[in-house]
């Protein structure tokens, strides 16, 4: 999925199911942030001379240790699931302990943790479950690590995630051809909605509400059906005008000084600019600083889920 889907249908689909725009809002940027968040900044706090360092949880980076790529990918973006479900035959037979799987039970298991966080944190601990629980459909057939399980043909790109399909399964209203299975005609707008309506019946129950499916089901067929990516962001704008337009950049500057460098746009820079919190701000009341520690408590949570998975490919993913 991408922001179509992390953003815009995950803030509809939270303020359909019955959360206020507010936290609709917080849920839908925590949902995309997840893929945004993905540069490591220390933190200064003038006061007491103490660094914070918080965890990214994306990385374009595939040089990275095994051990660390794996607390990554597998918890954030590719959750293993069921090596032998139906929607995950191929042609040649192979299986794969870190096959992503639609609705998968550690997914779910993650999603149920974060409704019952702590309530200071609980809105971003859902949005970055909403967004793992979500890729479940986009990035099925795929895992999260170099493997030539997930190569669709003879080509220079790495076999990491999807990186061999591109961004097709990601695309809202495309259509494509994954030849490694039996299923290989893939219409991205199928799992869109089969995701869309797995979500909204995790939130309805989550707060006992009985809000109506097909209802949702019927706005969000319309407002997909275009293959034009900017009618269609136009169409959520006016069919959610409680949402606000997403800025990567506001959580964080919001909540940080930075001192930027003249080398900052440098792909993989060794030297970082300096941050330090903002004065007259308590960090701890920022979202930055929340949505941080609930990727810290999502990611300890599917180390604990995935950790004897992990054993079984001898990696050890609590060790950095």
């Amino acid at each position: 999925m991408n922001k179509e889907f992390h953003y815009w249908i995950t803030g509809i689909i939270a303020y359909k199911a019955g959360f206020s725009a507010e936290e609709a809002n917080i849920i839908a940027y925590s949902s995309q942030y997840v893929d945004d968040n993905n540069r490591g900044k220390k933190i200064l706090d003038k006061s007491t001379n103490k660094v914070f360092t918080h965890y990214i949880s994306q990385t374009m980076d595939i040089l990275k240790p095994k051990n660390k790529l794996l607390r990554i990918y597998p918890i954030f973006h590719f959750i293993p699931g069921n090596p032998v479900c139906a929607k995950a035959r191929r042609r040649d037979g192979k299986m794969h302990l870190l096959n992503t799987t639609p609705d998968n039970e550690t997914a779910n298991s993650l999603l149920q943790a974060a409704f019952q966080a702590d309530p200071a944190s609980r809105l971003y601990r859902i949005g970055i479950a909403t967004h793992s629980y979500a890729d479940t459909w986009g990035h099925q057939n795929f895992v999260g690590w170099h493997d030539s399980f997930n190569a669709l043909g003879l080509n220079p790109i790495p076999n990491i995630g999807h990186a061999d399909a591109l961004h097709n399964p990601d695309l809202v209203n495309f259509s494509w051809q994954d030849q490694r299975l039996v299923e290989k005609n893939i219409n991205n707008n199928h799992r869109l909605l089969a995701a869309a309506q797995a979500l909204f019946q995790h939130y309805t129950h989550y707060l006992k509400t009985t809000a109506d499916w097909p209802s949702l089901k019927a706005d969000l067929t319309k407002l997909i059906s275009t293959p034009d990516e900017q009618v269609r962001i136009k169409a959520y704008r006016a069919y959610a005008p409680w949402l606000q337009s997403y800025d990567e950049h506001i959580w964080f500057s919001e909540a940080v000084a930075e001192e930027k460098g003249i080398l900052q746009y440098i792909p993989f820079n060794v030297f970082p600019s300096k941050c330090a919190w903002r004065d007259g701000i308590t960090k701890e009341k920022t979202d930055w600083y929340k949505f941080q520690m609930s990727v810290i408590d999502h990611e300890q949570g599917g180390i604990k889920l995935l950790k004897n998975i992990f054993k079984q490919i001898d990696v050890n993913i609590a060790v950095v």
